[in-house]
């Protein structure tokens, strides 16, 4: 990445203040293979026209697609002492008031009833379908399904297979349009925009 060719994805300036910088691959990039040295550079800046915050880094735009096929999850990986269904478990236990997700989720449903009811979207027939784009963790879309919605997720990790078993449709692939040979009622990027080369493109 040249990062003086780099531009807000958001309004295009190419000028940005720093905020942090760092000069060592961190656990993520030594797993898949970056090294340490003179040409290192990884950094988060703020655009000074719009105030978008984007990162900034040396490495291969590419290696980004294996850490998260490959690493991120594993539990072969040094940060993950337990399996990806372990957390999911650990995660799903919490109590409504110590759990982010089911706070966000309820405020998502009662959102989406004051949609319809007050016109601004006509109800359709249950049960919906909600799609969680990275959901590989399976903590959003277990927690969303009920009665009237159905929880389907798409992501490349291997770490994600568990969520079969609990009878959540799962693609283990890069979300790509066309994916899908049916509509959703509701698309959910719970933390996966950050994680995107090209968010201006999904």
């Amino acid at each position: 990445m040249n990062e003086g060719k780099i531009k807000c994805q958001i309004c295009g300036c190419a000028s940005s203040k720093q905020i942090f910088c760092y000069k060592k691959p961190d656990k993520y990039e030594l797993s898949v293979g970056v090294k340490p040295g003179k040409g290192y550079f990884r950094k988060w800046v703020c655009c000074t026209r719009c105030g978008f915050y984007y990162s900034l880094y040396s490495r291969d735009t590419k290696i980004l697609d294996s850490i998260y096929t490959l690493a991120y999850r594993s539990t072969a990986s040094s940060w993950r002492k337990e399996t990806p269904e372990e957390r999911f478990k650990k995660i799903i236990s919490l109590p409504a008031k110590g759990s982010e997700t089911k706070f966000r989720i309820d405020w998502i449903k009662k959102s989406i009833s004051n949609i319809w009811k007050d016109g601004v979207l006509k109800k359709g027939k249950a049960p919906f379908k909600m799609l969680d784009i990275g959901g590989g963790s399976g903590v959003f879309a277990y927690e969303f399904r009920d009665k009237n919605w159905k929880s389907y997720v798409i992501d490349p990790n291997k770490g994600s297979i568990f969520l079969r078993k609990l009878g959540i449709p799962l693609v283990q692939e890069s979300y790509k349009p066309g994916k899908f040979r049916y509509k959703f009622d509701l698309i959910s990027l719970n933390y996966a925009l950050e994680h995107m080369k090209n968010p201006e493109k999904c």
